[in-house]
C-alpha cells in the first residue's frame, strides 16, 4: 500500500455532549494571530502551502496530537485530493501525498469536499467524490485507508453499492421498475466519516439514486454504510431519509460515551431545517428530528453545518450578500452555561473553513482565503484560556 508522492509547487444546541457548529458564507481580510481575548492563536500554516492554489480543506485530530489536513488541488470536476499529517500538534507536517490514484478524478464543491477521519491505533481514512471512468457519467464514493495515519494507503474501494448492473433473474416488471429505485446515472457525495468506539468505520453520505432525474430532484436519499475491517469493505448501503436537502452535507460525531449523533439538512412538512438522528452502535438510527427554530444555530446564509464532539466550541461565517461566497471566520467558545465569549478573528474574504476538537482547550482551524490572483489555505491552533471556563 503506497501513497503517491506530491509533485508540485449564534447559538449551540448541545445533544448528547455535543455541540453544532455552523459554517456559512460573507467578505473581509486575514489578521494576525494574537494572544488577546479568548484564546491563544497560532498559526500554524505549514510553508509547502504558502504557494499552493488549494481549496476545499477538511481537517481531523484526535485530541492527542495528531492532525490529519486534507485538501482539493485543480477545478471542480477534475481535481486532486491531497493529505499531510501531524504528529505534534499541528507544528509540523508530512509532505503532502496525493490520495487519488488516477490523477485528475476528484470531483469536488464547498459542500461536497472530500472527507478525513481519525481513529485509535493509527487508523486514518478519507472519502471523496469521483468520476467513473466510463461514459455513464456517475460519480462514485470513494475511500482509501491507512492503519499507519497515512504512511501507505489501501487501495480505493467504492462506497457506495449500487455500481453493478440489475442483478439476473428479474422479471420484465422489475427490469422496467429498476431504473425507478436505481437510477444508472447516480451522483454520490457529500460524504461525512467517523470512527466509533469500537473501531468501525461509519460512512454517510447523499445520493440521488432513488430519484427519477436529477434535475428534477428537490430532495435527495441520506445514505450510512459501516465498514469492520478500517475501510477495506462496507456493508450494504442503508437509506435513513428520503428527505435530505441536496448541496447540503451530513455531519457526524462520536459523544464520550459512544453515541453516534448525525446531523443533516432536510425537509418536513414542506419546513427545511436540521434534522439529528443518534445511534448507539452506528448501525441502527432513530429519532430523527427536526430541530425547533429556536434552537439551531444560525449564521448569515449558513450552509455548512460541523459537530464538534465533546467541546463548548463553534466555528462561524458570516455572510453579507447571497451573491458572494466569501466570508468572514471566527471561532467562539461557550462557558458550561452556554454564554458566548469574545470571538477570535482567524480571517477574511474566506470561502471555506474547517474547525477540529484537539482536546478540551484546544482547536484546529483551517480555512482558504483569497488574495489578489491567488488562494491559500491557512492553519491555525487555539488554545482556549482557562478562566473562559472548559
Amino acid at each position: 500500500m503506497t501513497a503517491t508522492t506530491f509533485r508540485s509547487g449564534r447559538r449551540i444546541v448541545a445533544a448528547t455532549g455535543l455541540v453544532l457548529s455552523l459554517a456559512g458564507f460573507v467578505q473581509g481580510c486575514a489578521v494576525p494571530s494574537s494572544h488577546e481575548g479568548a484564546f491563544v492563536v497560532r498559526e500554524t500554516t505549514p510553508i509547502f502551502l504558502l504557494s499552493l492554489d488549494a481549496r476545499d480543506p477538511s481537517l481531523a485530530a484526535d485530541g492527542h496530537g495528531t492532525v490529519a489536513l486534507i485538501w482539493v488541488s485543480g477545478d471542480s470536476l477534475a481535481g486532486d485530493v491531497w493529505l499531510s499529517v501531524s504528529r505534534d500538534s499541528g507544528v509540523t507536517f508530512s509532505a503532502p501525498a496525493r490520495v487519488n490514484p488516477t490523477a485528475g478524478c476528484v470531483v469536488s464543491s464547498l459542500e461536497g469536499r472530500p472527507a478525513v477521519a481519525l481513529g485509535g491505533g493509527g487508523a486514518l481514512a478519507i472519502a471523496w467524490s469521483e468520476r467513473r471512468a466510463d461514459s455513464s457519467g456517475v460519480i462514485d464514493l470513494r475511500l482509501r485507508a491507512s492503519d499507519d495515519l497515512g504512511r501507505t494507503l489501501s487501495e480505493p474501494v467504492t462506497i457506495n453499492d449500487d455500481v453493478a448492473d440489475p442483478p439476473p433473474g428479474l422479471r420484465w416488471r422489475e427490469l422496467r421498475d429498476w431504473p425507478l429505485k436505481h437510477r444508472p446515472h447516480a451522483s454520490h457525495g457529500m460524504p461525512a466519516l467517523a470512527f466509533t468506539h469500537d473501531g468501525s468505520l461509519l460512512a454517510c453520505w447523499l445520493d440521488d439514486r432513488r430519484t427519477a432525474t436529477a434535475d428534477s430532484a428537490r430532495v435527495t436519499t441520506l445514505w450510512t454504510s459501516t465498514s469492520r475491517d478500517g475501510g477495506l469493505s462496507f456493508s450494504p448501503n442503508v437509506a435513513l431519509s428520503d428527505s435530505a436537502l441536496p448541496l447540503s452535507r451530513p455531519m457526524l460525531a462520536i459523544a464520550a460515551g459512544g453515541t453516534v449523533t448525525l446531523a443533516y439538512r432536510g425537509t418536513e412538512n414542506g419546513r427545511h431545517g436540521q434534522h439529528v438522528i443518534f445511534s448507539v452502535d452506528g448501525l441502527a438510527f432513530s429519532g430523527d428530528t427536526l430541530l425547533p427554530r429556536e434552537n439551531r444555530p444560525l449564521a448569515a446564509h449558513g450552509r455548512a453545518l460541523t459537530l464538534l464532539d465533546g467541546t463548548q466550541w463553534v466555528g462561524t461565517e458570516v455572510s453579507i450578500t447571497m451573491d458572494d461566497p466569501r466570508a468572514t471566520f471566527d471561532v467562539i467558545a461557550f462557558d458550561p452555561a452556554g454564554t458566548a465569549g469574545p470571538p477570535a478573528h482567524l480571517g477574511a474574504n474566506v470561502s471555506s473553513s474547517g474547525l477540529a476538537a484537539a482536546g478540551r482547550l484546544c482547536a484546529i482551524a483551517c480555512w482558504i482565503e483569497h488574495e489578489p490572483g491567488h488562494t491559500r489555505l491557512r492553519l491555525a491552533t487555539l488554545t482556549r484560556r482557562s478562566r473562559q471556563g472548559a
